[in-house]
């Protein structure tokens, strides 16, 4: 620890013959006529007196530990060590099963905490029910048959995906999506951090608490007063990624709709 505190030292001591320094070009400004008077730049420290340099942060054990740990997770001579094939390959009808119709591929652990990757799909007539993330923007590759999706509400952006279309939506906005033709729809749900995998590993604890807390635990917002009107106007059926996907009476859809989320 010795020679990092002295790092630590002999910058602080940069900082204070810097200080000196400045003092002595004050007074000279105040004793010489402008054209003896020292330049600007006398009055401003090196850059290198703002902060330290990064050795100085860690003590020298700890600063060779964390760059030889960087150098091994770079380095390609340790694969074999780092990884199974079962952790690089997943091969058609793999992946991780969830409580939902969704199969993650890779979580975002496996990406070093980037985005994560999922597999879902969307059967003949159901919606997946409209909400906003907070915190992440998705992506969606359209594998099979063609989605509709919402992208802002009532009054923003509505499109039909073909299969191979990929579609983008932002954060912070509210989007939904659904299959309005007769074959079940696969698609590829990329989505940033790890927010929506958690929504789909909090699924586990049913429809009802998974909802009820997926702002707090999530930065996900359920609209779900929103879900009448589409279902209603598009002539839909069912909800995706629900523990109950075919509502039933139709004709009482609100009713129907509230024994799903537990509402009184």
């Amino acid at each position: 620890m010795g020679n990092w505190e002295l790092g630590i030292g002999n910058w602080e001591l940069g900082i204070g013959n810097w200080e000196l320094i400045e003092v002595f070009c004050l007074a000279a400004s105040c004793l010489l006529p402008p054209a003896l008077q020292p330049p600007a730049s006398c009055l401003l420290p090196p850059a290198s007196c703002l902060l330290p340099p990064a050795s100085c942060f860690l003590p020298p054990n700890l600063f060779q530990q964390e760059h030889n740990q960087r150098s091994k997770i770079m380095s390609q001579s340790n694969v074999k060590e780092r990884f199974e094939v079962k952790n690089l390959l997943k091969k058609p009808g793999e992946g991780e099963k969830t409580a939902t119709d969704m199969t993650i591929m890779a979580r975002s652990r496996d990406m070093g905490g980037d985005f994560s990757v999922m597999e879902g799909v969307i059967n003949p007539g159901e919606l997946l029910a409209p909400h906003t993330h907070k915190f992440e923007d998705q992506l969606v590759f359209v594998i099979t048959s063609e989605l509709v999706f919402e992208v802002g509400g009532a009054n923003g952006l509505r499109f039909n995906a073909p299969a191979g279309s990929y579609v983008h939506k932002p954060r912070a906005i509210m989007h939904c999506f659904w299959n309005a033709t007769d074959t079940p729809a696969r698609y590829i749900e990329l989505s940033g951090r790890e927010g929506f995998e958690g929504f789909v590993d909090s699924k586990q604890k049913g429809d009802r608490k998974s909802t009820k807390d997926a702002e707090k635990d999530w930065g996900m917002i359920m609209h779900i007063d929103e879900i009448p009107r589409l279902m209603k106007d598009n002539q839909l059926k069912g909800l995706a990624m629900s523990e109950i996907p075919h509502l039933p009476h139709l004709p009482n859809l609100p009713e129907a709709i509230t024994k799903l989320f537990g509402h009184k």
